[in-house]
Formats: structure tokens, C-alpha cells, sequence
């Protein structure tokens, strides 16, 4: 998840007022009552893990009288954020709540960018690290890019990031599609509030991220994912629909004799895109294995781009202008050897199971942002004005993946999580679309 990326998480002079809407307190609160309890009844040394900070490091440093409680001498908490500038800004907020005058911090970085992003945040480039990356695995064998980590042989991390994770709060910077850079069995809890969802445009990929924060927890640990229970999941569903009747139109020019793979390329994300090859004589009805790497020696065919806009290779456009309309298809555009139509296009009945959920919910967020009074009038007019451009994101299927909690509950058993049950803040049942939290535990 990459700092160009279109939506409220990196805009972090509004962000602050998302999180004060009554639906994100109540969350957090449970949250914490969540850690507080959980880490009372286990033993020192503990490892608090948190992935997505927010540049307030909330609800940690604003409620950090409370969580020291639970969290002793000797203990670790570890945060996890793909923004080096989100970094740099919840580092110099704990600093300032006094959060720091417990633990000694360290914070890891990926590029002399980052690094040079953070110090510009006034932090002291003692306390920064770098860690490198090597890219000898293939994209054949595992499915999620790694080129942002140092692996070694075993397919863990380098093992000195751990060593520095002992009393101290442990910053780093990590884009979690690729893995979560910790050892196994190295976390007690692991807190993922309004973050995994950006990761989950693919089930594939939502399923590598829960098994990995599964790995990551220590026999008995328990994960906490506060996510909206809306189903925002749609684009998948349409990739899908789109590439069988690309397909479809391929055997009928071809008199069914049209052998060729198609490559998938996703680049709704410019500086993470995906591949999937699809196989000519199936109906693809789930998405085949998702590569982060392009394969060799197949024609690029169908592109999504960073607009959202399907582009499809052929000197047939006319042929399929007209088969795309048959099937439904509304806002098509013709060009020289190729065709193009919007991803999710208003205008086709069956994109309204996208369009709706993403209202309802962009209604729910921007009426409690009007109602917050405790931040300048302006500032809430700007997170309203930055919400609706993230709303036009999302309906064009470019952000903001959303889960129904049963997706999530789903994914928490077949990790290997027990326990697994979705548990509503108080208050929050008068909201739709409710706003909850899953919660799992790794068996002993």
C-alpha cells in the first residue's frame, strides 16, 4: 500500500476527524478493553502488534495511561505501516503524549526516502534503520511480491529486527501484501483497525494477509480486525464476469478453437499491479492464483488502469463493440486495435451491487464527520471534501475493499483461528453499516 494511494488513510491532516466519529470511538474503546484484559492475563514479556497507525498512533498514544497498565517493563509493541510519513508522524505524536518515555523506540525503514521522509519529521537519525530486500524468490512459487523484505533461506526475515524488539516500541515500515516482517510465534495480540480492507481486493490476497498475521502470533494470541461489516467487494466478482465474456468472444471468432491464455494485468494500484492468467476453456467463476510478477511468453491482452478503465487489445473492435453490448455492457470506447470501458460502469444493473454498499457507507461517515465539534469547522469541511473524493474512488472500484464480517469469519477459521466471533461496540448497533470488530484466537 503505497503513499500515492487514493484514499483517506494518507491525508493526515483529516484523518484525526474520521477516528473522533462516535462509531470509531466506540471502536477503539473496545479495543482496548480488548488488549487491556488479554495482556493482564498473560505472562512478560508481551508483544503488542499493530498494523496501521494512523499519524496520531491512535488509540494508543492519546489513552497510553491506560495500556501501560497492561504493558510492563520488559514488554514490546510493534507498529506496522506501509507510509513512511504516517511513521514519522505517529512517532513524533507518541513523543509528545510521553508514550516514549517508556520504551526505547527504534523505527525501521525500506529506502533512504523513507529515511530522509522521517528525519524531515524531526525524528533523530539514531533511532532509524534500514532494512534491506532481495528478490530471489519466484513469483511462480509464491503469489505475493517480495521484494521489500531481506529474506533468508528458512522464508523468515532477517532475524535483527526481532532482536530489537525487546522493551522497546518498534516502528516499521512494511507493506503488509507482502508479509508482515516478524518472525513466527512472535506476537501476543495483533490490532488491525479500518486497515486490512485496503489489502483485500483480491480474496487471495485477504486470505495470505490473515494467514500471516496467524504465523506471526504466538501459540494462544489473539487478533483483533476492526473493520465496517459492508460489502464493498463487487470488483472482483466483475474481473471475473469481464475476462469469461472476453473469453466468449474470442471461442465465437475462433469457432471455438481459441487455445491462447489470457493475462489479466491489474494496475488499479500503478506501483503494485497484479497478474492472473486465465485459461481459455474455463468459466472462471473465482479468480485464478494471483501473480505479482508478469509471466513470460504470454501476449498482454486485458489491462485495468489506474483510472479504472478496462483496455482490451483487438483488431476486432467492431465485432466486440457489439458482443459487449449484447451482454450489457453501456459506456464502451472504440480506438485503433483496441476497446475500453469503465470497470464499474452506473449505467449496468449489476454494478449497483457495488454502487449501493459504497453509498451507504460514504452517507454513514460523512453525516458523523458534519457532527464532530471538537476540530476547526474547516477542518471537518476538508475531511468531508477529501471523503467524497475517496467515495469516487471506491465507486470506480480503485479503493477501499471492504468485507462483510462473514467474508472475515471465514477467512479467521480456514487460518486456523478459533474462537472466532464478531463483537459490536456499545452504541454502535444504531449505525448501518455496523462497525465492529472480528476477534480470534491461535490455539495453544
Amino acid at each position: 500500500m503505497h503513499e500515492e494511494r487514493r484514499d483517506i488513510a494518507s491525508a493526515t491532516s483529516v484523518y484525526p476527524i474520521v477516528i473522533a466519529t462516535p462509531v470509531f470511538r466506540a471502536l477503539h474503546s473496545l479495543l482496548l478493553d480488548e488488549i487491556c484484559i488479554f495482556l493482564n492475563s498473560s505472562q512478560s514479556p508481551k508483544t503488542l502488534g499493530v498494523i496501521g497507525i494512523s499519524p496520531i498512533l491512535s488509540p494508543y498514544a492519546d489513552n497510553f495511561s491506560r495500556l501501560r497498565k497492561s504493558l510492563k517493563k520488559g514488554d514490546n509493541m510493534v507498529c506496522i505501516d506501509y507510509n513512511s510519513k504516517i511513521i514519522g508522524d505517529g512517532f513524533n505524536y507518541a513523543y509528545k503524549s510521553g508514550m516514549l518515555s517508556r520504551f526505547h523506540p527504534k523505527l525501521f525503514v525500506l529506502s533512504e526516502d523513507s529515511k530522509a521522509k522521517i528525519i524531515q519529521r524531526s525524528v533523530p537519525n539514531s533511532l532509524i534503520s534500514l532494512y534491506d530486500a532481495r528478490t530471489n524468490l519466484s513469483p511462480e512459487t509464491i503469489f505475493f511480491r517480495m521484494t521489500d523484505f531481506k529474506i533468508i533461506q528458512s522464508g523468515k526475515l532477517d532475524s535483527k529486527i526481532n532482536s530489537c524488539l525487546d522493551g522497546k516500541i518498534s516502528m516499521i515500515e512494511a507493506d503488509i501484501r507482502n508479509g508482515i516482517p516478524l518472525e513466527d510465534n512472535s506476537v501476543d495480540f495483533f490490532d488491525s483497525t479500518i486497515t486490512l480492507h485496503h489489502g483485500s481486493a483480491y480474496e487471495q490476497r485477504a486470505e495470505f494477509i490473515v494467514q500471516d498475521i496467524f504465523r506471526s502470533l504466538k501459540p494462544g494470541g489473539r487478533f483483533f480486525l476492526g473493520e465496517s461489516d459492508v460489502n464493498m467487494r463487487y470488483s472482483e466478482k466483475k474481473i471475473n464476469m469481464i475476462v469469461n465474456d472476453l473469453l466468449d468472444f474470442e471461442r465465437f471468432l475462433s469457432d471455438n478453437s481459441f487455445q491462447a491464455d489470457m493475462l489479466l494485468i491489474d494496475a488499479r494500484d500503478s506501483n503494485y499491479p497484479l497478474f492472473a492468467v486465465y485459461e481459455p476453456g474455463l468459466r472462471h467463476e473465482k479468480t485464478p492464483i494471483i501473480l505479482a510478477a508478469k509471466p513470460e511468453g504470454i501476449y498482454d491482452k486485458v489491462k485495468i488502469n489506474d483510472e479504472g478503465v478496462v483496455v482490451y487489445k483487438t483488431n476486432q473492435e467492431l465485432k466486440l463493440f457489439s458482443h459487449l453490448l449484447d451482454r450489457g455492457y453501456k459506456n464502451i470506447t472504440l480506438s485503433c486495435d483496441e476497446i475500453s470501458f469503465p470497470l464499474i460502469d452506473c449505467g449496468m444493473k449489476e454494478d449497483h451491487d457495488l454502487l449501493d454498499p459504497v453509498n451507504e457507507y460514504y452517507d454513514l461517515t460523512k453525516k458523523l464527520k458534519d457532527a464532530v465539534s471538537e476540530f476547526p469547522r474547516a477542518l471537518v469541511e476538508q475531511s468531508v471534501i477529501t471523503g467524497n473524493g475517496e467515495r469516487y474512488n471506491a465507486l470506480r472500484g480503485l479503493v477501499e475493499y471492504y468485507c462483510p464480517k462473514e467474508f472475515w469469519m471465514d477467512l479467521f477459521k480456514k487460518a486456523g483461528f478459533v474462537n472466532v466471533e464478531f463483537k459490536l461496540p456499545k452504541g454502535n448497533e444504531n449505525y448501518r453499516p455496523l462497525i465492529g470488530a472480528i476477534v480470534g484466537d491461535k490455539p495453544q
